[in-house]
Formats: C-alpha cells, sequence, structure tokens
C-alpha cells in the first residue's frame, strides 16, 4: 500500500513540475510575442524621398488627367 502512495505522489510531484514548466515557458513566449508586436508596431516610417515625392506629383497628375 505504501509503494502504491509514493508512486501516486512522485507522479503528482511529476505533474506539477511538468505543468509550472511548461506556464512558464508560455509566459516567456507570450511576453517575447508581445515586444516584439510592440516594437514592430512602433517602427518609425521614413520620410519619403524627392524622387518619390516627384514620382507621386506625376503619377496624380496623369490620374487627373484621366
Amino acid at each position: 500500500m505504501k509503494k502504491r502512495k509514493s508512486r501516486r505522489l512522485e507522479w503528482a510531484r511529476y505533474v506539477v513540475a511538468c505543468t509550472a514548466i511548461l506556464t512558464v515557458a508560455w509566459l516567456v513566449v507570450t511576453l517575447a510575442v508581445m515586444a516584439f508586436t510592440k516594437a514592430w508596431a512602433e517602427e518609425p516610417r521614413p520620410e519619403p524621398t524627392r524622387a518619390q515625392m516627384e514620382i507621386a506629383a506625376e503619377t496624380l497628375e496623369q490620374l487627373k488627367g484621366e
């Protein structure tokens, strides 16, 4: 009977340890994803160059002419 209890206790400890490890891993992954998403969303857009502005103006004129 005592052997059976010790096996159950051993399995219970194993399950608790695995659950704790998986919970911590999930938390770390979640925090990493949140940090990456925040950094990606806050990435500044570069200012358009003069050539890009000229191309945009020419395209706008062409579209207005049609």
